[in-house]
């Protein structure tokens, strides 16, 4: 794995991958931008809740290495829409512009971001790969997320049974109720 550390400093930006070192020109106060990173996203929500909601605000790139406009613009007193690039992030804030939720239309992507017991209850882990067969039951049609060992032994079985690969099926299912 290659480790890219990326500088952004005054009209700049500095990324250092292994022994090379390049400079990329961008607009003063640009902050950084990754496609569906809500942490990000956050950057320019804040700045634009200091600033008084109604703001472009330039943004990089890290997709795609590449300055442009950001635009903030209020939707009553707790949201906030921002667009870039043609995509559209309607967002709930609190006052000091921490994303609360909200969602992309085009993409049918809803946020919710949640802390503290709900937190505690989420699972990561790797879904299955393309090919494997799943576990699936009368009880669960859809299928528990596990591979069946017996069927298909993978080194990753283990995990699966810990239950650190069930995230990908709570999407799944959560996704098709709505």
């Amino acid at each position: 794995m290659q480790h890219v550390l990326m500088t952004m400093r005054g009209d700049s930006v500095i990324v250092v991958a292994g022994t090379n070192r390049t400079g990329i020109v961008t607009t003063v106060g640009a902050l950084p931008l990754l496609t569906n990173s809500f942490a990000f996203t956050e950057l320019f929500t804040r700045r634009a809740r200091a600033l008084g909601d109604s703001v472009d605000l330039p943004g990089w790139s890290l997709n795609g290495g590449m300055t442009l406009t950001v635009s903030v613009r209020p939707i009553g007193t707790d949201s906030l829409r921002l667009t870039m690039g043609g995509q559209e992030h309607r967002l709930r804030v609190d006052a000091t512009g921490h994303v609360l939720g909200g969602t992309i239309p085009d993409q049918q992507l809803t946020i919710l971001r949640v802390d503290g017991a709900a937190a505690a209850t989420i699972a990561f882990g790797k879904p299955p790969t393309k090919g494997r067969a799943i576990h699936r039951s009368r009880r669960h049609p859809q299928g528990t997320g596990r591979h069946h060992p017996r069927r298909h032994p993978h080194p990753t079985d283990e995990h699966d049974r810990t239950g650190i690969g069930r995230a990908h099926h709570h999407r799944e299912r959560a996704a098709g109720s709505r």
